[in-house]
């Protein structure tokens, strides 16, 4: 063999040991295991919040609905819960929209009342609750000044309670007027009684009083009864009829 064919072989034999060594044999016979894929980790799942209801917030309870007493001057009609004043009505320079609006919250929708103008009667838009009325002024009230009446002890309230109406003093309609005719002076009393049934009228919340042609002519809240029981409440007005 030449050194050239020497050489080639030699460089034959090294070609192969670098081939083998470069195959994907692990160890002796044995066969390359492929390396695993890397997988990715799941994250734990984050369960979602369960939906809640919100509740129906409870409409707060009206303190007006609660008045168990109504105490009438001729300023004011006083709301009050077991004696407490916890709202009122002004009858002088209140209009009346707001007037019903508030005694409708004591006492419930109240049924149209109006009266017609005639003879020695004023036209007056009114609203009643029972027996219980208020309006515009009448004949013998001032303009701008509302006119209440009432003419039972007690009026019934939307829920079903009973209100009591009475005096500042606790006198209310059906009970002796005694009391009321003995706390005021007499030019307050009105006793024109054709009928003899022992009608009488007293001024028990004076306002003020006119005189003409000698006779006094007190304005103010009024109660009227006759056979000593009171029928009555009303004003503020003038005691004595004119017409």
């Amino acid at each position: 063999m030449t050194k050239r064919g020497v050489s080639w072989a030699a460089m034959a034999a090294g070609v192969l040991v670098l081939t083998a060594g470069c195959s994907g044999t692990a160890g002796s016979g044995g066969t390359a295991s492929p390396s695993p894929s890397p997988t990715a980790t799941a994250a734990a799942a984050t369960p979602a919040p369960t939906p809640t209801a919100t509740p129906t917030p409870t409409p707060a309870a009206d303190p007006l609905a609660a008045v168990d007493t109504i105490v009438f001057t001729a300023a004011a009609l006083s709301l009050r819960e077991g004696g407490a004043e916890i709202g009122s009505v002004p009858l002088v320079g209140e209009p009346l929209d707001d007037a019903v609006a508030v005694l409708t919250r004591v006492l419930g929708q109240p049924e149209p009342d109006g009266v017609l103008r005639d003879h020695c009667v004023k036209a007056q838009t009114r609203w009643a609750w029972d027996e219980l009325r208020l309006g515009t002024a009448d004949l013998y009230t001032d303009e701008g000044t509302l006119s209440f009446r009432v003419e039972t002890p007690t009026v019934t309230a939307a829920d079903g309670h009973e209100v009591r109406v009475e005096t500042p003093g606790g006198v209310a309609v059906g009970e002796p007027i005694g009391p009321l005719v003995a706390a005021v002076p007499v030019d307050q009393h009105d006793t024109f009684d054709p009928a003899g049934t022992g009608r009488i009228s007293v001024v028990f919340d004076l306002v003020r009083t006119r005189e003409s042609h000698g006779e006094m002519f007190p304005h103010g809240a009024i109660a009227w009864g006759d056979e000593g029981v009171v029928r009555g409440l009303g004003g503020p007005a003038e005691l004595k009829d004119q017409c």
